[in-house]
């Protein structure tokens, strides 16, 4: 779970080996879980199968230190996600092992998925069905693809795309995919095709996220870019949920309305972030770094940072405007306010029984309007938001 969506200038303060508590994880219970498998976990790298175990040994001592200090997992999460580098090296005792380290036999979970890296190590290339099958029946319930389309090697080729139908046969799996786009003209036709080819794949959910050319891109460009995959994207069915996602009906993910809307998020592992407003941190990120310290009995944390009230204000804006819903404003605030009537002369929102919304166009300027309306609400006058 990257920083992607994190706005505001809040001030980050690194914490002291053990943890500095008031830069920590927010004390509470957690209904949406992130793990996080790095690349360290696949037996190749540290040298046997034992990696997988180490892995779920060390989350397991996490774990433990965080509920020692009254941060708790929910008995039946939300949402569970097990990502980064290498989450299918986990192989079909993926499940069992996150049994173990959160110590819940009977672990239910409302929304549980296992993001697959491109080349499907561990062992899924070879037998996806029985691999993934094994993962369902202990809980899977979503599996997440991720893939820069344009990559090679690593880019959608047919024999992927089979698997993808291979798998959408064991009944019920959702199917998702994370796809790398850049604003550049020769990025646009691969993922038309590739999305013509996800048609009848079973895929339900798509994110899309720029590339590392996202900086030097011209506004302009970045906006012409999302456009085309968004409208072809709705011929396909797909509507847009927020900035980056987009599902089938009935297909929205949990874990990605909780990221959207700063649900409180309990990560565990190497650069995994938690976060529960108004703090967020982050675990340190070296696979060698984290084990040393959880062998020690020490906090992995390696940083926090803690929002300002005005900093909470503007993100929730920020993450409430884009979605279906949108967020709840002053009665009256649109009829006399100049830049409101302008945003929606332009098309960019649209509002009606006291909710703004953004328009398709509008989310393409989302930063400004969302700065521009946190200070016309932290007017006294305008009343507060139902945020």
């Amino acid at each position: 779970m990257g920083a992607r969506g994190y706005i505001g200038s809040a001030v980050s303060t690194g914490l002291e080996v053990g943890g500095a508590e008031s830069f920590g994880v927010a004390p509470g219970t957690y209904r949406h879980l992130y793990l996080e498998v790095p690349g360290a976990v696949r037996p190749a790298e540290l040298g046997g199968e034992g990696a997988s175990a180490e892995w779920a040994r060390l989350l397991g001592l996490e774990c433990a230190l965080r509920s020692a200090r009254g941060i708790l997992v929910s008995p039946e999460p939300s949402s569970l996600l097990i990502g980064g580098v290498a989450p299918a090296s986990l192989g079909r005792a993926l499940p069992r092992l996150v049994r173990e380290l959160l110590e819940a036999p009977e672990l239910r979970v409302g929304e549980w998925t296992v993001e697959v890296e491109p080349g499907w190590e561990g062992g899924v290339a070879a037998d996806p069905r029985s691999t993934v099958g094994d993962w369902m029946e202990g809980g899977v319930t979503r599996i997440c693809l991720r893939a820069d389309p344009t990559a090679r090697p690593g880019g959608w080729s047919d024999e992927r795309v089979s698997l993808l139908e291979n798998i959408a046969e064991l009944d019920p799996p959702v199917l998702a995919a994370d796809l790398i786009f850049r604003p550049g003209d020769e990025t646009l036709p691969a993922l038309f095709e590739l999305l013509d080819r996800l048609q009848g794949s079973g895929v339900s959910h798509l994110s899309f996220y720029e590339g590392a050319e996202e900086d030097s891109a011209s506004g302009e460009r970045l906006a012409h870019a999302w456009r085309a995959l968004r409208d072809r994207a709705s011929d396909l069915g797909f509507e847009s949920t927020d900035v980056v996602n987009l599902a089938l009906p009935g297909a929205v993910s949990s874990m990605a309305t909780a990221i959207q809307r700063r649900w409180p998020i309990l990560g565990l592992g190497p650069g995994a972030r938690s976060f529960r407003n108004p703090r967020r941190s982050w675990n340190v990120s070296a696979w060698t770094h984290y084990r040393d310290r959880l062998n020690r009995g020490l906090e992995p944390g390696a940083g926090g940072e803690i929002l300002s009230p005005a900093e909470v204000r503007l993100e929730r804006i920020w993450s409430r405007l884009p979605t279906r819903e949108g967020m709840r404003i002053p009665l009256g605030l649109g009829r006399d306010e100049p830049r409101l009537r302008a945003w929606r002369r332009a098309g960019w929102v649209e509002w009606g029984a006291g909710r703004i919304r953004l328009t398709p166009e509008g989310i393409l300027r989302l930063d400004g309007i969302a700065v521009d309306l946190a200070e016309l609400l932290s007017a006294p006058r305008r009343g507060a938001p139902d945020l």
